[in-house]
C-alpha cells in the first residue's frame, strides 16, 4: 500500500506542475542568489512584509514592474524594484538577504523611457552602437535588446544602448555635451 500511495502523490505533484506550466504565459525566470544584496541609490518602487523568500519571490512575479527583489531574513521585508542590475558593481555579499533577479525576453514591457537628460553620458556600458536617424529609432533599438536599459544618443546620429543606469550607479552618468542621455522607468 505504501508504495502506491508513493505513486499517487508523485502523480498528482507532476499534475499540479503541469498545470502551472500551462497557465504560464510568458518564458519568464526568477534566480534567487542566496546571502547578495545590492547598494542602490534607487528607492524601492514597493517594499512589503514577507514570511519566507518564496513570499518575496512570489510578489516579485506578480507585478509587472519587478525586475528586482531583496529579501531581508531578518527584517522579513521584500523590497521590489523597477531596474536590471546587470552589473557586478552594484551587487554586493549581504548575509541574511537574498537577492531575486526577475528575467525574461523582453522584460521590461510595462517600463517607458524618461524625459531626455540633455549633456549627459553614462560612462562605459554600452552593449550596442548603431547609426540612427532620430531619438525615436533609437529608442526602438534598444529597446529590442533584453539587456538594454538605457541609451546614449551622439549628436543626432550614434545611438548607444546601454546595460546600465544612473539610478543604480549614479557616479557613471557624467557631462558631455554632445550627447543626450535617457533611461527606462516603470511608471507606478
Amino acid at each position: 500500500m505504501g508504495s502506491s500511495l508513493r505513486r499517487c502523490t508523485i502523480a498528482l505533484l507532476a499534475s499540479i506542475i503541469v498545470k502551472i506550466e500551462c497557465v504560464t504565459t510568458r518564458n519568464e525566470l526568477l534566480t534567487i542568489r542566496r546571502g547578495k544584496g545590492a547598494e542602490l541609490n534607487y528607492p524601492a518602487q514597493a517594499t512589503e512584509f514577507a514570511d519566507h523568500y518564496l513570499d518575496c519571490y512570489s510578489m516579485c512575479a506578480s507585478k509587472p514592474c519587478c525586475l528586482v527583489a531583496i529579501y531581508d531574513e531578518l527584517g522579513l521585508t521584500c523590497a521590489m524594484y523597477d531596474i536590471v542590475l546587470n552589473d557586478e558593481e552594484i551587487m554586493v555579499d549581504k548575509k541574511g538577504s537574498m537577492l531575486i533577479e526577475r528575467q525574461w525576453d523582453q522584460a521590461i514591457v510595462h517600463h517607458v523611457w524618461s524625459d531626455p537628460f540633455p549633456g549627459k553620458k553614462m560612462l562605459f556600458g554600452n552593449i550596442q552602437v548603431v547609426t540612427v536617424a532620430t531619438m525615436e529609432e533609437c529608442e526602438e533599438v534598444c529597446r529590442a535588446l533584453p539587456d538594454s536599459i538605457s541609451l546614449e544618443l551622439k549628436t543626432s546620429t550614434k545611438c548607444g544602448c546601454q546595460r546600465r543606469t544612473h539610478t543604480a550607479l549614479p557616479d557613471c552618468l557624467v557631462d558631455k555635451d554632445i550627447f543626450v542621455y535617457e533611461y527606462m522607468y516603470c511608471p507606478l
